[in-house]
């Protein structure tokens, strides 16, 4: 996962180099995943642990990106995000891996049903911004 992230950190700064060729400096990349499986999450976090090297004298002239991994299956959700609303997507992400959908459905029936509402796209972000 650190190598494919690397990979799509540096086509974005591509893209914006050739875009903006006179660009002085490169935006900040974030790298964040979101895993939902079901098995433990086993992937080196660090792009430096994928890298052969005959010894740590090495280290500090290799590429450097290490990414921040939230294993849905593993965290209280409650305890991440505050918000109710991005509770309940990440308690779908989660859902869709197990799919124990139905709970998650249950507790949320208010703000579901609140949203399948809806007739248009501007009441469904009031909806969507309005404490629950």
């Amino acid at each position: 996962m650190a190598f494919r992230l690397l990979k799509y950190i540096t086509r974005l700064w591509d893209k914006i180099l050739k875009g903006q060729p006179k660009v002085k400096q490169l935006p900040a990349i974030f790298s964040l995943v979101l895993y939902q499986g079901k098995a433990v999450w086993n992937a080196h976090l660090q792009l430096n642990d994928l890298i052969e090297k005959p010894n740590k004298s090495f280290d500090h002239y290799m590429p450097q990106l290490e990414y921040m991994l939230v294993d849905l299956a593993q965290k209280n959700i409650e305890a991440m995000v505050d918000d109710a609303h991005r509770q309940i997507v990440l308690h779908l992400m989660s859902a869709a891996a197990t799919g124990k959908i139905l709970p998650i459905s249950q507790a949320h029936r208010k703000l579901i049903a609140a949203i399948l509402s809806k007739d248009s796209a501007l009441d469904l972000i009031e909806v969507l911004f309005s404490k629950y």
